[in-house]
């Protein structure tokens, strides 16, 4: 079975791929193979391998195949292999194809589609739909007022991660009840965003101190650690493409990738102590933590806090 997720709203999105993960272990709790593959550093022959293979140890298996669009030559490869048919028809694979931006334009990703079970496009949501949709998925059950919402939406620049991480300080600093909007002032609410920032820099700038006292600040404002460690291997995929690209212009390197010059000046920065061996091993780090922190084998605290020293060592 194939399901696409693709779309600008990269919060829903990746809720959306949890959600899906979530209900792959619950309907097989007795076990199965879970692979990531992050398209920058993957084979065909790797993804091949693991989605065709067949072993009594992993007759069910979900991967997940990330950033097809950005690798032209495996997405050819993977448009065109036969067997795609067969695995749209594999009921015992599950195999979710995800893209941060819209692929809906992309002629060859359409082949894929078109032979997916379900394909979820996930567009930017303006704030009404921001408000419904955090009303109506996170907290259904009237934890937070509406107007509290609406009024965080307002707050957080239209940033579907911010408004989360804001809407978890407020339900965390409430126990779970009774958020009053007294809150958002005492919690600062909207101010977060550059505490993030500050804190990737100092994680891949090597700044040990600054950034296990800043992630305590974090934890201390009840932030979610879930959004940290996007952003962390949101950091990481960077410095992979950068290097991916060698030797380049930063406004060549800008286009090629899609970036901000200022994105990529200060990844080019950054780029100089890590080489491919260290990223390729810090992507590992980054899908074991993943996959035990999603099974319940490991606080997302201490993952985040473990995926920060691994990339700080």
């Amino acid at each position: 079975m194939i399901i696409v997720l693709h779309g600008e709203d990269s919060f829903r999105s990746r809720h959306k791929l949890a959600e899906l993960k979530t209900a792959y272990q619950k309907k097989y709790a007795g076990g199965f193979l879970f692979k990531k593959f992050d398209a920058a550093e993957t084979t065909f022959k790797d993804f091949k391998n693991t989605t065709r293979s067949q072993s009594l140890f992993d007759d069910r298996k979900l991967v997940v195949l990330e950033d097809l669009s950005q690798n032209p030559g495996l997405k050819k490869e993977v448009v065109e292999w036969e067997e795609l048919k067969a695995i749209s028809a594999d009921a015992n694979l599950l195999v979710i194809f995800y893209e941060p931006q819209s692929v809906a334009k992309d002629k060859q990703y359409k082949i894929v589609i078109k032979k997916a079970f379900k394909e979820y496009e996930f567009k930017k949501l303006p704030p009404a739909g921001q408000v419904e949709w955090f009303v109506s998925n996170i907290y259904p059950r009237e934890e937070i007022n509406k107007e509290i919402v609406r009024e965080v939406v307002g707050l957080s620049g239209g940033d579907m991660w911010q408004i989360h991480n804001e809407l978890n300080k407020l339900f965390t600093y409430g126990n779970g009840k009774d958020v009053k909007k007294s809150y958002l002032q005492v919690l600062g609410v909207g101010a977060g965003e550059a505490q993030i920032f500050s804190t990737i820099d100092a994680i891949f700038g090597g700044n040990k101190d600054k950034a296990l006292r800043n992630m305590l600040v974090h934890w201390y404002r009840g932030e979610a650690p879930e959004y940290l460690f996007f952003m962390i291997e949101r950091q990481l995929k960077l410095l992979a493409l950068v290097n991916a690209e060698g030797e380049i212009s930063k406004s060549s390197l800008a286009k090629t990738l899609g970036l901000h010059p200022f994105v990529v000046q200060k990844t080019l920065r950054l780029s100089g102590g890590f080489s491919w061996p260290k990223i390729k091993n810090l992507y590992e780090r980054v899908e074991s933590l993943d996959i035990k922190s999603k099974r319940g084998e490991l606080d997302p605290y201490l993952s985040c806090e473990l995926l920060a020293v691994a990339i700080l060592s």
